[in-house]
């Protein structure tokens, strides 16, 4: 296998682990393991390399209702990014700032009036964002 297919594997993997962990808060290496069919060693080897990417951190422990250690939970670091999503329709654009685990860090509208041209809703987009920007949450 060449080093750049090696690579792509390596992110598919890591593109899977932190969508299952962003949509199963709290979600263990086992759990891992189970809902995506591959051996709690190889997910834990992929879990520390996002650990120390800065990409997840390792939450509060969960005891198991089985016999064992308690099981370590698995979240995602907020410090690993910031986000803006920006939503708009006919009276407004909506603008969100979230970390990278989805907590909101703020929010920005304005409003759209209907004799704006496509360049004044565009202007109007741009300005909500770099507002968010500015704001001291981002």
């Amino acid at each position: 296998m060449g080093e750049a297919l090696k690579q792509q594997a390596i992110a598919a993997v890591h593109s899977s682990l932190v969508r299952q962990i962003r949509m199963h808060d709290g979600v263990s290496c086992i759990d891992l393991s189970r809902r995506m069919g591959l051996a709690a060693s190889t997910i834990g080897l992929y879990v520390e390399q996002l650990i120390d990417e800065g990409f997840l951190r390792e939450g509060p422990k969960v005891e198991q209702p089985a016999a064992g250690r308690p099981a370590k939970v698995l979240q995602l670091d907020p410090r690993a990014g910031q986000f803006i999503g920006v939503d708009f329709e006919a009276r407004q654009i909506l603008a969100t700032a979230v970390d990278f685990s989805q907590k909101p860090l703020g929010k920005a509208k304005q409003a759209i009036r209907s004799s704006d041209s496509v360049r004044q809703v565009t202007r109007k987009i741009q300005e909500t964002i770099a507002g968010l920007l500015a704001s001291e949450l981002c």
